[in-house]
């Protein structure tokens, strides 16, 4: 192994057992250092044992009773426990590790080479715009002046907004669209549409528009009239169409023809309980544009749940409706009720109905 250090006469063997060596002194010097303390701290113990031994005689032997005697069992004992806490005497090294290594060069050689002909397609814009300086005073026929009051540079914005409706109303409306037919003076015909659902209501916040211009309107105030009318489509394929409607003003406000009406249902407790009735069915029937629209609601009452609202669809300017309700008894096939109507907001159920 010298060929690995060709400044070194000494082998890997004869470095180690140096190392070795050399750990075991530094071990015995540590050792010595510990025994050192321990003899010291020991000396100054004794002294502060004797004293305190003396000082308690004094007081003894003055008060009349005899000194104190202690046995050699009793100073080992204190000197062990004085010894645990002490720095642990290391133990001898019994074995040491020289390692070497060898750094290689390596050599490579090869050819290498670079094809410029293939390329990467990309995009960049790149913007032309400049300065043109005073046009004015260089091209007078360059600009032109307008009037602005002119009839042919008017246009009627018509706005569209729908009233009463916020977004969780869309969970039972579909859409609405809103058809718009101008027919102008000249006789050319203009027609727009928007249509409204959840997503748009949220984007554009409730505000909707349609446009028609000027095509031979002299007389002003026939210009302001239009026609429109609405098509509403509801969950549960209900569909609902206006006929034209002649108005001459510049907003629109959409209310849906069909509503949600909340009724809030309660179960009394005690009739559940004396009855052992385990749990109650409501069914609430509507008709919207002669489709039967039923609502259903169940109540476990041996789980507490005494109460709950319903949400059922019906025409505007509708209150009543239908219902009905199912019993289930414990040990007892289920029991109806007759259909009843109402147009309260409210079921109370606490018998037999």
């Amino acid at each position: 192994l010298n060929q690995l250090l060709p400044n070194n006469q000494q082998s890997m063997l004869d470095r180690a057992t140096a190392q070795l060596q050399r750990a075991r002194e530094e071990t015995r010097q540590e050792n010595r250092r510990i025994e050192g303390l321990e003899a010291q701290r020991r000396e100054r113990n004794r002294v502060a044992r004797e004293g305190a031994k003396s000082r308690a005689n004094t007081v003894r032997t003055n008060a009349g009773h005899p000194p104190i005697e202690r046995s050699n069992d009793d100073t080992e004992e204190a000197e062990e426990n004085e010894d645990k806490d002490l720095p642990q005497r290391q133990a001898m090294p019994s074995i040491s590790v020289a390692v070497s290594y060898q750094m290689k060069q390596v050599r490579r050689r090869g050819s290498y080479r670079i094809d410029l002909n293939k390329y990467t397609e990309t995009t960049r814009t790149l913007p032309f715009d400049h300065n043109p300086g005073n046009v004015r005073s260089q091209c007078e026929e360059c600009f032109r002046e307008i009037d602005v009051n002119d009839p042919l540079m008017k246009q009627r914005e018509i706005n569209a907004t729908l009233g009463g409706v916020v977004s969780e109303d869309f969970d039972h409306v579909n859409f609405v669209n809103v058809l718009m037919w101008k027919k102008h003076q000249n006789g050319a015909e203009t027609v727009d549409e928007v249509k409204i659902d959840k997503a748009a209501f949220n984007q554009t916040g409730n505000f909707f528009k349609m446009l028609y211009g000027w095509k031979g309107d002299n007389d002003r105030d026939q210009w302001l009239n239009y026609d429109y009318k609405t098509l509403w489509s509801f969950f549960g394929d209900i569909k609902i169409a206006s006929e034209w409607e002649t108005t001459n003003f510049g907003s629109i406000a959409l209310e849906p023809p069909v509503v949600k009406k909340p009724i809030y249902v309660e179960v009394d407790e005690g009739f559940t309980s004396d009855e052992n009735i385990r749990a109650i069915e409501i069914k609430v029937y509507t008709t919207v544009e002669g489709k039967p629209q039923i609502c259903t609601a169940n109540l476990k009452t041996n789980k507490a749940e005494l109460s709950k609202t319903m949400e059922v669809l019906l025409p505007r300017g509708m209150e009543e409706y239908t219902y009905e309700v199912t019993y289930f008894i414990k040990g007892q096939d289920p029991r109806n009720s007759e259909k009843r109507s109402s147009n309260y907001g409210r079921i109370d159920i606490d018998r037999f109905l």
